[in-house]
């Protein structure tokens, strides 16, 4: 059904009534009433998995690493953006503002493994661990970062999918052609069913894509080539 022939009935008997007693106007938000819950397996449902969860990552992360007494080997800024999904306005305006040299989006990308998905094609199956996306229609990431944090997920035992999409996208899409060019890595927890009432994680992937960016930022001089710019 095409997005102007959806309606919502709140019960009003008149637009008089939605606009003076419900106080309902033009332009107007909604959103679904939907509770965070806790399913059996480690598994967790909410609306906007995709991308609440890469914004409570990244609070975790700085958690993690406020409690650090050395001082970090970068210059770590934390953002969250708005408007992705409408053409990554809040990466742009967000990338122009910070002129970043390197950058790690946290995502909540689409699971891939659910009922009738061919098993032999998972790139992102929940419960399986944090995801590194290598491409999609919005970016090529950069590969020698990519590599190098693979390998990284490999010496601390990390537990990472690796995906290549041809179609989506990533706020990595507008960060990487900002400035002079932003070498990127994506990260993500698989989320099914997303842009639906209820997204379903698994807290496991949550919590690897945490460890994974931790890591990351704590070993960034290690997974760059100096030879970049």
């Amino acid at each position: 059904m095409p997005m102007d022939s959806m309606f919502i009935d709140i019960g009003a008997t008149s637009k008089a009534q939605v606009e003076q007693e419900f106080n309902i106007q033009i332009g107007d938000p909604i959103t679904p009433r939907v509770e965070f819950e806790r399913f059996p397996n480690d598994r967790y449902v909410s609306k906007a998995f995709d991308n609440r969860v890469g914004v409570a990552a990244m609070i975790e992360v700085g958690r993690n690493l406020s409690t650090i007494e050395k001082d970090l080997p970068v210059r770590l800024v934390l953002g969250a953006t708005v408007q992705e999904e409408v053409g990554l306005r809040g990466a742009r305006v967000m990338a122009q503002r910070i002129a970043p040299d390197y950058a790690i989006i946290l995502e909540g990308p689409p699971a891939d493994d659910t009922p009738g998905f061919n098993p032999d094609l998972v790139q992102g199956g929940i419960g399986r661990g944090c995801q590194i996306r290598l491409q999609d229609r919005s970016a090529i990431l950069d590969p020698k970062l990519s590599n190098n944090v693979v390998q990284l997920a490999k010496e601390k035992a990390i537990n990472l999918q690796i995906a290549m999409r041809n179609g989506g996208g990533t706020d990595a899409g507008a960060v990487h052609q900002s400035g002079h060019g932003v070498p990127c890595v994506a990260f993500g927890v698989p989320s099914r069913y997303i842009h639906t009432h209820h997204s379903m994680i698994d807290i496991r992937d949550y919590q690897e894509m945490i460890r994974l960016t931790t890591e990351s930022i704590l070993n960034f001089p290690s997974l760059i080539d100096p030879n970049t710019f």
